[in-house]
């Protein structure tokens, strides 16, 4: 009993995924980046309100791990997307999404190394060297290896999860030279910059949005942002907002902003290459 209880368990999510793929389904989603009841916390009354204003059944699914989440975000398989500026540039430039509204807030990435830490000033200083940040493909790391864009010249990547982790990571732990995290949260950790120092600050990126593919019309596009940006809107993204904003409303996203972003993609595996069935088995 308990073998077909484990069985059964197992092979759930790949019968739950193939029912939601009907014609009039909308597959809202977003990065597998916590449990799933955190998760449908966040997305489910966003994707219920879509629900309502398209009049069709808008679902919210979490993506069963990072991998998957790349190669169905390159098929093409979602409908409703909010992720990051990377890949929303990507799917602009691919898939013919189009960006509906962000996070208000400029996205900047600095590069900290500790404040007594007199070898390491600048980038030059971190080849071959322990470099604290998230896998890729987190627009973190992956802008230190654009910067850092030969084999060589790479930092080795001493894989932390969590800004905090990073912080400590490089602070307390002393587990690498230095880290990548956004401005904003290095300034929650170290408001006066008493522990560490930015070696390199990136110019901003646009922040986190939501897209919208072209299985809909300019005119249901242009519905879905005017609602999303609507009081009852904003509302069904409360959770989102306070997670990411503080509770500050999502504004309108303009494409130009995020039209280069992508580069930064080039050279990771499923975005520059085709993936192949057996990587997911």
């Amino acid at each position: 009993m308990k073998i077909k209880t484990i069985i059964l368990l197992m092979v759930l999510p790949v019968f739950v995924q193939a029912a939601d793929q009907g014609d009039d389904v909308i597959i809202f989603t977003a990065p597998p980046r916590g449990t799933l009841s955190v998760e449908n916390e966040t997305y489910q009354p966003i994707a219920d309100y879509l629900s309502r204003v398209l009049q069709k059944k808008v679902i919210y699914r979490q993506p069963l791990s990072w991998m998957h989440y790349q190669k169905e975000m390159v098929e093409n398989k979602y409908h409703i997307v909010f992720d990051g500026p990377h890949f929303v540039s990507w799917r602009m430039n691919h898939t013919n999404h189009i960006p509906l509204v962000k996070l208000p807030q400029p996205l900047v990435w600095v590069i900290i190394a500790r404040k007594d830490d007199t070898r390491t000033n600048a980038l030059k200083d971190l080849e071959g060297r322990g470099f604290c940040g998230h896998p890729s493909p987190n627009l973190g790391t992956l802008t230190v290896r654009s910067l850092m864009n030969t084999a060589t010249r790479e930092p080795r990547l001493v894989v932390r999860k969590g800004w905090h982790t990073i912080y400590k990571g490089v602070v307390n732990e002393k587990a690498c030279v230095a880290g990548a995290l956004p401005k904003t949260n290095l300034y929650l950790y170290d408001p006066e910059l008493k522990h560490t120092k930015i070696i390199y600050e990136h110019q901003p990126y646009p922040n986190q949005a939501i897209t919208i593919s072209n299985k809909f019309d300019t005119e249901l596009r242009d519905k879905v942002r005017a609602s999303l940006l609507s009081k009852e809107g904003q509302n069904s993204m409360a959770k989102l907002r306070k997670r990411y904003t503080k509770g500050d409303t999502l504004v309108k996203a303009n494409k130009d902003e995020y039209r280069y972003v992508t580069n930064v993609l080039n050279e990771v595996y499923g975005y520059g290459y085709n993936f192949v069935d057996k990587d997911l088995k």
